[in-house]
């Protein structure tokens, strides 16, 4: 009896090889994803919001009322604490609310001399894998400028936060004068 060629015996291989895969390829889409989402799960950041307030603040009702205060001069900040439980780092990079015409994000610094000055953080605020960051007084804060209507204490607002990875969320913030009861 002859033998096969070489190069039949490469090709009755490689044929064996493609059927045992098209047989297996329905079942790895299935399980593969699920076998490799603990890794990828680990590797996003989950964040988390707590302990949100604002400052309460009266705005004018009238223009009599302003003297000489445009709408803009109505200013007031928010704060929170942001956890991010995941394992990649985040950035808050926006904020946004239906009762203030701009929202930015900041930091206040004091210098050697003891003076305190508001610097803007256009890039964000970090949020560090596994961390807390506090958005609190004399930290960093939210300021909301341009109010629409005054913020009494016991009732909240809605602050939309928006986060470098795509993920957004809307909180509720208290109107208070102190952070809450954690």
């Amino acid at each position: 009896m002859k033998s096969k060629p070489y190069w039949m015996r490469v090709i009755e291989a490689l044929t064996l090889i493609f059927a045992i895969i098209a047989v297996l390829s329905p079942f790895a889409a299935i399980l593969l994803p699920r076998l490799l989402q603990p890794l990828s799960t680990s590797r996003q950041s989950e964040i988390a919001v707590s302990n949100a307030w604002v400052r309460p603040i009266d705005v004018p009702a009238s223009s009599s009322d302003m003297e000489g205060m445009s709408m803009n001069d109505a200013v007031t900040a928010a704060y929170m604490t942001i956890e991010n439980r995941g394992g990649v780092a985040d950035t808050l990079i926006s904020v946004s609310t239906d009762i203030a015409t701009t929202v930015e994000l900041h930091q206040t610094q004091i210098d050697a001399s003891g003076i305190a000055r508001m610097r803007p953080q256009p890039e964000g605020i970090e949020i560090p894998a596994n961390s807390i960051v506090k958005i609190e007084p004399v930290s960093y804060h939210i300021m909301l400028t341009g109010l629409t209507q005054s913020l009494e204490r016991g009732e909240s607002i809605v602050l939309n936060l928006s986060f470098a990875s795509g993920t957004t969320m809307d909180i509720s913030a208290v109107i208070a004068d102190f952070a809450p009861e954690q």
